[in-house]
């Protein structure tokens, strides 16, 4: 089981081209088990660089997980 709880603190920085390769750095920040039994919070820090590892776009999500037990 997996869902999507939100997207926040969405910044754009730069544009995007065409052209531009763009890759993808994920941090996670903050895992906790949530009131449910067996699921947990992640909540994720995302940032986008191009080729020339600039940042142009970052955001931080937060995931329902399952949880171990």
């Amino acid at each position: 089981m997996r869902g999507m709880l939100g997207i926040t603190d969405v910044e754009w920085h730069a544009p995007v081209v065409c052209g531009d390769t763009i890759r993808c750095e994920v941090d996670v920040v903050e895992a906790r088990l949530s009131k449910n039994a067996g699921r947990g919070v992640v909540v994720l820090a995302h940032c986008v660089l191009n080729q020339e590892d600039a940042t142009v776009l970052s955001y931080r999500s937060a995931r329902l997980i399952r949880a171990r037990n």
